[in-house]
């Protein structure tokens, strides 16, 4: 047998015994021969599985943004099975969350980062990050640069299916929120006439919650969604932590959500019903209102 055939074997020998068991065809013939082959089949056996073992590793790190949501799905739902929530309830928890990672990210929050950062820096990289949300929300587009990079990571996505009410009259204010996309109808209870009346709809790009948030007392409407709704909301604590550094914000913010409890007020004091398809946040619209409100009033039936 030549030379260069019995290299050819071995290699042979050597490739199956490492990567498989071995087929058989090249036999040993004696103890030695034995004892080096199990050594063989040993480490081939531990090299497949370590070569295994880091080519997954690596396809998983290849997205980690998917391994990461899986993850963190898999918390939600663990979290739900020990909980023993209803079917329902079990459901809109899972599709919050589900929403809430496709508006943001499944990575945790950047403030770490972000803090660590020049102020200029930190605002370039939160205007690039938070774009979207801002060029749809005048109350962040409007307002100074550094207050927006103040609160614009700290609004929360979340979004509300027809017939859902976001807050009720008389329930304790601990949040402001963001109308990105969608419909709200605002009602308030008359209690001469013992039901709600609705006063306004309001839609895209309006903050509501405000009075109760900044005057640390009950919702003075309700409001109830009448199409599938994207809305933000931003935490009491953290909104007057940083409107007490800016009272220009604050006083803004405070005069738009000066025209909704208004009509209200009015509503409930007058019994009456009246369709508006937006909210009138500047002089002129509020004065035709006030001008046609006669017109427009009808008596609840």
């Amino acid at each position: 047998v030549s030379m260069s055939l019995q290299y050819a074997n071995s290699i042979y020998w050597a490739f199956t015994t490492m990567t498989t068991v071995g087929y058989g065809d090249i036999n040993t013939a004696n103890d030695t021969e034995r004892i080096y082959a199990i050594f063989g089949m040993l480490v081939g056996a531990t090299v497949f599985g370590y070569v295994i073992g880091n080519v997954t590793v690596m396809m998983e790190n290849i997205d980690m943004q998917s391994a990461f949501y899986r993850e963190k799905m898999d918390r939600v739902k663990e979290y739900l099975r020990d909980r023993r929530f209803p079917v329902a309830t079990a459901k809109r928890i899972r599709k919050q969350f589900k929403y809430f990672y496709k508006k943001t990210s499944v990575f945790d929050q950047s403030s770490d980062i972000v803090s660590g950062l020049p102020q200029a820096v930190a605002c370039e990289v939160l205007y690039k990050q938070y774009d979207d949300l801002i060029q749809t929300c005048s109350f962040l587009r409007e307002a100074p640069p550094v207050f927006t990079c103040q609160i614009v990571d700290k609004m929360r996505p979340f979004y509300i299916d027809p017939g859902e009410f976001l807050f009720y009259e008389g329930e304790v204010g601990t949040a402001m929120f963001f109308i990105n996309r969608g419909s709200i109808k605002l009602y308030v209870h008359h209690p001469a006439k013992g039901r709600n009346v609705s006063f306004a709809n309001v839609e895209d790009d309006t903050e509501l919650g405000v009075d109760a948030v900044m005057n640390h007392r009950p919702h003075s409407y309700s409001a109830l969604c009448t199409i599938h709704s994207d809305l933000y909301f931003l935490a009491k604590e953290e909104l007057i932590f940083v409107l007490e550094l800016y009272p220009d914000v604050q006083a803004r913010l405070e005069a738009k959500d000066h025209a909704l409890n208004g009509q209200a007020v009015e509503v409930r004091n007058r019994g009456i019903s009246r369709t508006i398809a937006t909210v009138a946040t500047d002089r002129e619209v509020q004065d035709y209102v006030k001008a046609h409100i006669d017109e427009e009033e009808q008596e609840v039936a």
